[in-house]
């Protein structure tokens, strides 16, 4: 509990200190990412904190908000820093308000159809720390789909960028594609291996490891500094001499 307190306070501070760098394209995104993280990871300290199938179903259900805007959010994110273009409206429109409206409507609807967690989500008590078992239906994996969809654009995004840029800002974008990819390897941990961190899904904190992979970025002081790329790429890359 208290380390996912500590994350979301230094992610407050980050999103404060990154709107206040007019430069970075995409910053709002950055920001929404970082307040959707804070949401399911609180979702995560909440169901830790309680043994009660009942109680961990229902904040289970409303998890669901931030787990779908994350991905969303960090590929939209990427696409505005890396592309240097806006997100087009359709997309927006589409993964912001239908998808997600979809999805925790199917999740908070789940006792009357069970088809998002199916009848068998028990508490598992024969460990040394007890744990809900969400029994996942069909829309479950549905949702899963879609959110696989969402966060494999993200990958072929910053895999693009990494394979445009100039070597210069090469080594950034490959830490952003690191950073991609960190939870998904830990969500298919979780899905096809049951591997659990503190008895849940270990995908909130591997995303926190992501954005701790970005406050890294954040103090080289250049990542969100364009001017500063540029004038690597203009003073330090240039083979002719440059007068000021």
């Amino acid at each position: 509990m208290q380390l996912v307190f500590v994350t979301v306070v230094l992610l407050g501070v980050l999103c404060v200190w990154v709107r206040g760098h007019s430069s970075l394209p995409g910053k709002h995104w950055f920001v929404l990412t970082s307040l959707a993280m804070s949401w399911w990871l609180l979702s995560v300290a909440l169901e830790l904190s309680t043994h009660a199938p009942e109680c961990v179903l229902t904040i289970g259900q409303v998890a669901w908000l931030g787990i779908v805007l994350l991905p969303t959010f960090w590929a939209f994110f990427l696409y505005e820093y890396a592309l240097g273009a806006k997100v087009p409206r359709p997309v927006l429109v589409t993964c912001i308000y239908i998808a997600p409206a979809l999805i925790v409507g199917a999740a908070a609807t789940t006792h009357w159809h069970l088809k998002f967690y199916g009848p068998e989500t028990r508490l598992v008590t024969e460990v040394a720390k007890p744990y809900v078992y969400f029994d996942h239906g069909p829309l479950f994996f549905a949702a899963i789909s879609y959110l696989y969809v969402v966060i494999m654009s993200a990958i072929v995004i910053t895999g693009r960028a990494v394979l445009r840029a100039n070597p210069a800002v090469r080594s950034f974008f490959l830490k952003l594609f690191a950073g991609t990819m960190i939870p998904v390897v830990a969500n298919l941990s979780y899905l096809i291996g049951d591997f659990r961190l503190f008895g849940s899904d270990p995908t909130p904190f591997s995303f926190a490891l992501s954005l701790a992979l970005v406050v890294w970025l954040i103090a080289d002081n250049r990542w969100v500094d364009t001017n500063a790329i540029a004038r690597e790429l203009m003073f330090y890359n240039s083979s002719d001499p440059v007068f000021v």
